[in-house]
């Protein structure tokens, strides 16, 4: 139902399997059921990767889990801060910070910032309305409300 290579790869991981969309028609559907009962799997054409390697790794890095400061990295840049501000909450070096972050999206395939918070949000890592952390005044301390 996804319209998502990601996904379809790891679906083909788990052995014989059919992928199809929800967009696909009934004579698809059909051909889908016939592959599965003769012991074949079935992945859309829509859908289907140029090279079966890279699909294969790239359902290996979508089945990865995060590490807990992997989603506290992710959560916070969905909240917008700076990375600057991450390393500072989360007592770390902007370099661990800039590491986190690029293993998060090297892994997982991702290609921008937004790609990133997207991601944190389908994996329900980042809320739509965060409880803050409190934000850094000019002297370094919380802001007073």
């Amino acid at each position: 139902m996804h319209d998502d290579a990601n996904l379809a790869a790891a679906a083909l991981e788990l052995g014989r399997v059919g992928f199809i969309l929800k967009s696909s028609g009934g004579q698809e559907l059909v051909k889908a059921i016939e592959e599965i009962l003769h012991g074949r799997s079935y992945l859309t054409p829509k859908l289907r990767a140029e090279n079966w390697f890279d699909a294969k790794v790239r359902a290996r890095q979508f089945s990865k889990d995060l590490t807990s400061r992997q989603r506290d990295v992710v959560q916070l840049f969905g909240e917008g801060r700076p990375i600057k501000e991450i390393a500072a909450i989360l007592d770390l070096s902007e370099k661990t910070v800039e590491f986190h972050k690029h293993h998060i999206m090297v892994s997982f395939n991702l290609k921008s910032n937004a790609d990133l918070v997207l991601f944190g949000l389908k994996h329900g890592l980042i809320a739509v309305n965060p409880e803050p952390y409190p934000r850094q005044n000019r002297l370094g301390g919380p802001n007073r409300r």
